[in-house]
């Protein structure tokens, strides 16, 4: 397989990860802040530290359990950059973020206190990719252990509804969409990767299809051209190296924002980002030039400009093709552009 299958992954995904994680513990240190703000815990003055006083702060529970919580998150923080894909960390970092509840509980059973480290455990383990099910399951074992603890203390009798209670609620509400979402967009992602032409490595139709679905609402508020580019290769089209050498030729010449797909065994195609025809006939000889090295393939172009206006993309597919197929009939070497009017052929 190709080490880029898909021109549809992100250069920045690493960095969207990265600021994920990054986004995750800053929450997490913010959450220990309002933990401490919320029971009064006041510090020790800086000019009067002395060993027994330091002593008796480290000594302090809930000092203990904020400067483990901290040391945790920050090796956990660590291994999410290491490791970025393993599940298995993000799982230690919600087992981390329970744990910390459960303490807090142990320590300081207020319904206002723990209801909001159980939403902020929820939104963590939104942030960190996990399904809604785990988030939703997580959420009602903590707020039922809440409500157990809080009832034998006695808080929960003298306790009244405020305005933190709906907040709470917001936050659970929110991390179960956001994770519902993440999971929606993640099948989506999922099924393009592993919808790939088992010859030369490329995703599919549904590729293109899923990338205008994104990029052409972009592309019509800015009045911003896009171009298709089909490539008809005949010859040695079902043999492995060749087609892979072929795709990987032109996945070095176009950008990581273009999209480039299979449709046939003969057909394959490139959406062009923010390019008019013009610049994508340049391409298009530009390849010509390329592939010239791969004798086993005799290539066609067939150049077009989407319209922003109705972006039809398979009646555009299917006159592109006919117009290859007439190419073909001609037996002719020809770039041809393609429009809703007519087709012009230019010799190559």
């Amino acid at each position: 397989m190709l080490s880029r299958p898909a021109a549809l992954i992100s250069p920045n995904i690493y960095r969207r990860l990265a600021q994920q994680q990054f986004s995750g513990l800053l929450i997490r240190l913010l959450a220990l802040v309002v933990f401490g703000w919320t029971m009064q815990w006041e510090l020790i003055p800086l000019g009067q530290w002395h060993i027994a006083a330091l002593t008796k702060w480290l000594m302090n529970s809930f000092t203990l359990v904020c400067l483990a919580y901290s040391l945790a998150s920050a090796a956990l923080f660590i291994c999410q950059m290491i490791w970025v894909n393993k599940r298995e960390v993000f799982v230690a970092s919600s087992i981390c973020d329970t744990i910390l509840v459960v303490c807090l509980l142990a320590l300081f059973p207020g319904v206002a206190l723990v209801g909001f480290s159980v939403a902020v455990a929820a939104m963590l383990a939104m942030l960190q990719g996990l399904n809604g099910r785990f988030i939703l399951s997580q959420s009602l074992i903590l707020g039922v252990c809440a409500l157990v603890v809080a009832h034998f203390s006695g808080v929960l009798a003298s306790s009244v509804p405020m305005p933190i209670h709906a907040l709470q609620a917001l936050l659970v509400l929110f991390a179960l969409l956001g994770a519902w979402r993440f999971e929606k967009t993640g099948h989506e992602q999922s099924d393009i990767e592993t919808d790939l032409n088992p010859i030369s490595g490329l995703p599919r139709l549904k590729a293109l299809h899923t990338s205008l679905h994104y990029l052409l609402p972009y592309h019509q508020r800015n009045k911003i051209p896009v171009s298709l580019i089909m490539i008809r290769a005949e010859g040695r089209v079902h043999h492995v190296q060749t087609m892979q050498t072929f795709a990987a030729s032109v996945l070095g010449r176009i950008r990581r924002s273009d999209v480039f797909v299979q449709l046939d065994d003969q057909d394959l195609v490139i959406l062009l980002c923010d390019t008019s025809v013009s610049g994508a006939s340049v391409l298009a000889k530009d390849l010509v030039k390329i592939l010239e090295s791969l004798k086993a393939l005799q290539l066609t172009f067939a150049v077009s400009q989407i319209s922003l206006d109705h972006a039809a993309i398979d009646p555009l597919l299917r006159r592109m093709h006919d117009s290859l197929e007439q190419a073909k009939q001609q037996k002719t070497d020809r770039i041809i552009f393609v429009t809703e009017e007519k087709q012009e052929h230019i010799s190559l």
